[in-house]
């Protein structure tokens, strides 16, 4: 059977240049302030700049917005559709770096510059060749693909077991879509799955020992992982799983296992202190920029974790219950939503792909013989742990305080919490065949991402 890294490749690569190519600029969540982020970047700014305190963004060519504004109506408006001309018309608008602006882009302001290093080394490179904003949007867009390609590629041939269920969920269509557009989620993802990947290597795998290479690697991984998303930083304690006997001593386990978890927190404290002030919530945002910029109203962080901590119990009731509520709804997001809004494959295909996603995590064979129950609690608590941070991260940065419900839980967000579930499954006694199983994987994904093409023609370019 064809490796699942190459199966990876085959199906990855080109449908993901025909999603970067064919979807149009700016329809993938919050694409318009990561563009802007990742360009500020390239100038040599490491963070969004504050401007009179209500304000969040930089100094940016105005060209930047002028190329977003003739795709700014296609979000709601589900009739609007975009020409070939109109397309080349905003691909001909030149950058002119001297005719400048200052450009919100509040809600990635914060964020670390090392989830947008892909997009802003390309705009770096391209700049002296005096191209268009749209030619740094699409070159971005490929930049953030062939990152993502690279890392998931050696993610998949460093695990251990689960390689197909592992590289199903990679290709599902919302995974190509999120991954094959200019976001900075791009970066955390594919970091998540390559630390998840590297370090059930090292527990499992005999011939793999821990040395400073290994641990240095983790580290840097680790850094970006934790000030790209908070979130995912539970990933590190994968690391508990290795056996001491894979290092040089017991105390090497232990100074390593302490300076990883140390290195994080500390590296997360300081962040925090410094980009923390960064942030300004709707209410205090000036209102002639704020609409449009990713901002609720009644949000205020700071007065969100006192009332976490004053009612916890409410707190757990809200976090169950918005669960609960949007199940189906992070399901759907998770296999086969795109773009904006409600842009879905058809419900019994995304059906097909979720099943299909369980019985390979059921029934695929290959698990590691020291794989235990200890481990596969491990994969789920962790996993719990992540969407716990997950839903309180969100409840500080999208929900009025006190609210009831957290509605922002979409399924882009749980790429890397996923795959620690189908990780902890229990292998079935009774086996199904194995090349029927991955044929019918293979042939159900190659029909879900050919529909996601047709269904994207239709949405913003057909009649």
């Amino acid at each position: 059977m064809l490796h699942p890294s190459r199966w990876f490749l085959l199906l990855a690569l080109p449908f993901g240049l025909l999603y970067a190519l064919i979807v149009p600029p700016f329809q993938a969540p919050d694409e318009t302030s990561h563009f802007y982020r990742a360009y500020h970047l390239s100038e040599g700014h490491w963070m969004g700049v504050q401007q009179g305190g209500s304000r969040l963004g930089g100094e940016l060519p105005a060209s930047l917005p002028d190329f977003y504004e003739p795709f700014s109506h296609l979000r709601y408006d589900y009739e609007a559709r975009i020409t070939a001309d109109s397309l080349r018309r905003a691909l001909a608008i030149p950058l002119q770096p001297e005719q400048r602006t200052f450009v919100d882009f509040a809600n990635t302001g914060f964020y670390a510059p090392t989830s947008y290093a892909p997009y802003a080394l390309v705009f770096a490179l391209l700049k002296p060749f005096a191209p268009g904003p749209g030619w740094l949007f699409y070159s971005g867009r490929l930049a953030g693909l062939a990152f993502w390609l690279f890392v998931l590629h050696h993610a998949i041939r460093l695990l251990p077991y689960h390689r197909r269920t592992i590289t199903f969920c990679a290709l599902l269509p919302a995974s190509i879509f999120i991954h094959a557009s200019l976001s900075g989620d791009t970066v955390i993802n594919a970091i998540a799955f390559y630390l998840i990947a590297w370090q059930l290597a090292l527990a499992f795998e005999e011939g793999r020992r821990f040395g400073l290479r290994q641990g240095l690697g983790l580290l840097g991984l680790s850094a970006v992982l934790s000030l790209g998303k908070v979130v995912y930083a539970p990933l590190i304690a994968l690391y508990w799983l290795i056996p001491k006997r894979k290092f040089d001593s017991e105390t090497a386990y232990w100074l390593w296992g302490g300076g990883l978890m140390l290195f994080n927190a500390a590296l997360l404290a300081g962040w925090y202190v410094y980009s923390g002030g960064l942030f300004i919530p709707y209410d205090a945002y000036d209102p002639a920029f704020r609409e449009g910029q990713q901002l609720n109203p009644g949000v205020n962080p700071s007065a969100q974790l006192a009332f976490i901590f004053e009612h916890p119990l409410e707190f757990a009731r809200v976090v169950a219950g918005s669960y609960l509520d949007s199940l189906p709804a992070t399901l759907a997001h998770y296999a086969g939503k795109f773009g904006w809004e409600h842009n879905y494959l058809p419900t019994p295909l995304i059906g097909f792909l979720l099943l299909s996603l369980m019985a390979l995590a059921v029934f695929e064979q290959g698990q590691p013989k020291g794989l235990g129950s200890r481990h596969r609690l491990s994969f789920l608590s962790l996993a719990t742990l992540m969407c716990l941070a997950l839903a309180t991260v969100l409840y500080m940065l999208w929900e009025p305080v006190g609210g009831s419900r957290i509605v922002v839980l979409m399924g882009r967000y749980f790429f890397p919490i996923f795959p620690l579930v189908w990780l902890a499954l229990p292998q079935r006694r009774f086996a199904l065949p194995q090349r029927p199983l991955f044929a019918w994987a293979s042939g159900l994904l190659v029909a879900a991402l050919s529909w996601g093409i047709w269904v994207v023609l239709q949405r913003y370019y057909w009649e």
